[in-house]
Formats: C-alpha cells, structure tokens, sequence
C-alpha cells in the first residue's frame, strides 16, 4: 500500500542522528591536502601534502585552512566524517568510497556560513539496523555536490541527501549525480528538504537521476516557515515506490515553489504532488509518463502548466490545477 507523505513528515527527523564530535577550525596547516589509499594518518604533522598524503578526510580537514582544497592522489575508502570548515573535496579522476554507518551519516555539515564543495565521491550505506543520511546538512551552509554517486541507503528510513538546515539560509545544488536505491519502511528517499524552525532552503538540481527508492525528491515545510526555493532542470526521477517529486507543507508551514524544468518523472507510484496550502509546483516542458498517478494537488495545493508538458500514458494522468501566465 502506497504510504500518504503526509503522515510520515514527522518520522523524517528520525535519520538525523547524532554528530561525532566537530574538527576545530586549524590555524596552523595547509590550504591544499592529499588524501590516498596507502596514505597514513601520521602525515598530519607535515599538513598531508601531495608526496606524504594522509589516509582519512578527518585527518587532512584537521590541518586544512579554512576555504582549502582537499584532493585524492588515488582511490580512497572513509568512514563517516564531519566537515565544520569551508572546503572542497575533489576526487574527480580518482573517486572515494564514503560509508555511511549508524550512528552516523556518510558526511556530516553542521556549521552554518560556511562553503563546501564535494566532487567524485560514492557514498554509499553498509548499516542494516538504523537509517542514516549520505550527506546531512543540518546548518545554513552553502553545499554544493558535483558528480557524486550514493546507492543503497535503503535500511530503515535512509536518504540519501538529507537537508534539514536549522537556522539562516541554507543553499544546496546538485549537478550531474545519481542517487539509487534510496528510503524503506514508508519513509525516506533520495534529496529529503525539511527546514527547521525559521530557516529557509534554496535548492537548485540538475541533472540528476533519482531511481528505485521511496521518495525521490521530497519537500517538506512543516517543521519551518522560512520557505523553500526549488528548482528541477534536466533531471530524471524513475521507478520510486511512492513519488518522483512531492511538495508539501503544514498549516503555518513554510510555503514552498518547485519549478521542474524539462525533467523526466516516470514509473513512480505519483509523478508529481503539490499537497497543502502555499505550495506552488511549476512543470515545464516537462515528462509524466508511466505513473500509477500522474499528477495530484490536494489540500490546496497549486500544480501549474506552461502549456508544453507531456502528461500520458500514466494509470491516471491526474491534472494540472492551473496555468504558468508567461510574462
């Protein structure tokens, strides 16, 4: 049985567990550090450079500055890690292997104000008892993920990309990823958006495919009122149980806008959800094809047209509730 989004907002909050302990800001180190398979954790004394990597992400953010770059000289297998510092991580050309074990999320961000970057990482899920989060954002931090790969967050409500910033403003993109096998158990997903308290969420993907899960992309603006900006370009969300994309928000919730911009939502159980008062959902030239039920707006919710989608082929198409006017 199809499980309502509604009814399960609440249990979300249950895959953000508790954070290891935050490295310190280093005021002695390096802006670049290396990283490596055969790299050994006792190079922090000479900052991890390039000719004497170390062999864990929290070793080399323990000595690098603030707005540094840490790169992989070679393929590389992490435990969990939190990031506290404005950083990037690339391991483009080489890729990682980011496990994400209970109690802890793959990648941790809990400091509001700052930038991170993570580029060529797989994140993937090895725990079968509690759900936990590939990457969970949990502070208004600019977050920006390029070329990632997370599967198999699918034990007990995981998601994939959890975005439940506490304060101020916070700001994800998402380019050119793919998230697999993401949320069990009616609840969880793959790109999970629940603001909390008076923060807000701007959110910008593209190209990305969200496949085989619960949720593909959820937003919720019940536990906020800051709001949620969102916008789905040149995407794919293909063959979740429940939704390609959902929007929902609670009386006195945060009103959300989700535009989706020539993006495939196909073979979901919903394509597309606008549920709740001050809920916007904007589709075009967009694709809903292959769904239990196409489209649905229910309490309230808006789910306008540009006039240019293809809506077809779905159990039942569902309909628009009304018109983008082109200014």
């Amino acid at each position: 049985m199809r499980v309502s989004f509604i009814a399960i907002v609440f249990a979300l909050l249950a895959v953000s567990w508790p954070f290891t302990p935050a490295v310190a800001v280093p005021t002695n180190g390096s802006r670049s550090t290396w990283v490596s398979g055969t790299g050994n954790d006792a190079n922090t004394a000479t900052f991890c450079q390039r000719t004497a990597p170390c062999a864990s992400f929290a070793s080399a953010l323990s000595v690098t500055l603030d707005g540094g770059v840490i790169s992989c000289a070679d393929p590389v297998s992490s435990n969990p890690f939190v990031i506290s510092t404005s950083v990037t991580i690339d391991c483009t050309g080489t890729g990682a292997i980011v496990r994400a074990f209970a109690p802890d999320n793959g990648i941790s961000i809990n400091t509001a104000g700052i930038f991170v970057a993570l580029r060529g990482l797989t994140i993937n899920s090895s725990d079968i008892v509690l759900g936990v989060a590939g990457i969970s954002v949990s502070a208004g931090a600019i977050v920006q993920i390029e070329q990632c790969k997370f599967a198999d967050f699918n034990f007990n409500s995981a998601i994939a990309v959890n975005f439940i910033p506490s304060s101020g403003s916070g700001h994800l993109i998402i380019n050119d990823s793919t998230i697999f096998h993401s949320g069990s158990n009616s609840v969880g997903g793959g790109i999970v958006i629940k603001p909390q308290g008076t923060a807000n969420s701007r959110v910008t993907i593209n190209r990305v495919v969200v496949a085989g899960g619960l949720f593909g992309i959820a937003v919720d603006g019940s536990n906020s009122t800051g709001g949620v900006n969102m916008t789905i370009a040149d995407s794919v969300l293909a063959s979740n149980v429940n939704d390609g994309v959902v929007a929902t928000t609670s009386v006195g919730g945060a009103p959300i806008g989700v535009t989706v911009i020539n993006t495939k939502t196909v073979n979901n159980g919903f394509g597309v959800r606008s549920i709740g008062n001050n809920v916007t959902v904007r589709l075009e030239r967009s694709t809903v094809v292959g769904n239990v039920t196409g489209l649905a707006a229910l309490s309230g919710g808006a789910l306008t047209t540009a006039g240019n989608n293809i809506v077809e082929a779905n159990a039942s198409n569902g309909s628009f509730s009304g018109t983008i006017s082109f200014k």
